[in-house]
């Protein structure tokens, strides 16, 4: 690794498994699979992970890459070329069409941020929208509106969705926010806005308290400083541990922001 190469720099891309039709995305600071009727935060032990559904959506609804990027990844794992998964195909981003009458998800990132949106056609339900989470101690909305999403491996946060409709080329903006609903389901109350038009709910997950690779990871010493930065020395055997930029000796060694992530 040269070492003004910057790992942050590397754009965030979604790509599609060969195996089945799903996808997957990672970023420095949280991972996603995406499946038919739902999507998978976390790369760890399935143990780890929390699986969103998309409850009373349409049946059969598979994820599908939007905008072809010109690149791809290769996998050679192990000493079977057969095994090997070659030239999977990157994208920009991930959408699920209608997933509930009149309304589009798409999944994107914006600024190394993934974000995902909500298009709701004009005149179609938005209260349709509930999501599941399963794999979820708890799910709760706090003062500020961010959504928590947490169990005994850690805990994401998705920050007040940006809710507006576009007025002769301007974004005006609708008054929402998080709301749960029974245990661990999630949908959205939404102010007054004209259902004649388009609606878009734009939420963005921030990140996750999770740390480690796809692979084996020890951590042998975690220190935190004035400031409640965490930093956490060891080693991994594979390539996709998340880091900060520019991290020594191939990511022997990461430092975290206040809260840890991937």
């Amino acid at each position: 690794q040269h070492p003004a190469y910057d790992l942050g720099s590397i754009p965030v891309y979604f790509e599609k498994d060969p195996a089945g039709a799903r996808f997957q995305t990672r970023t420095a600071t949280s991972g996603l699979l995406f499946d038919q009727g739902g999507f998978w935060v976390g790369f760890g032990p399935a143990e780890s992970s929390v699986h969103v559904k998309f409850q009373g959506a349409r049946k059969g609804t598979n994820p599908m890459g939007q905008q072809a990027l010109p690149a791809f990844s290769n996998y050679f794992l192990g000493n079977d070329p057969s095994q090997w998964s070659i030239r999977r195909q990157h994208y920009a981003g991930v959408r699920y069409d209608a997933l509930w009458p009149g309304i589009d998800l798409v999944f994107y990132a914006q600024r190394r941020e993934l974000e995902y949106d909500f298009n709701v056609a004009p005149h179609a339900d938005a209260g349709k929208i509930r999501l599941r989470v399963e794999g979820a101690d708890t799910v709760q909305v706090d003062a500020r509106g961010d959504l928590w999403i947490a169990n005994r491996y850690g805990k994401t946060r998705q920050r007040p969705p940006a809710m507006y409709q576009e007025i002769d080329g301007r974004h005006v903006a609708v008054a929402g926010g998080y709301r749960v609903e029974g245990k661990n389901q999630v949908g959205f109350w939404l102010g007054a806005y004209d259902r004649s038009r388009k609606l878009v709910i734009d939420p963005v997950l921030e990140f996750a308290t999770v740390i480690g690779g796809s692979g084996f990871d020890l951590a042998t010493a975690v220190a935190v400083d004035s400031k409640n930065n965490i930093y956490v020395t060891g080693y991994t055997q594979f390539a996709d541990f998340k880091t900060t930029p520019a991290p020594r000796r191939l990511a022997r060694t990461s430092r975290l922001g206040p809260t840890s992530s991937w």
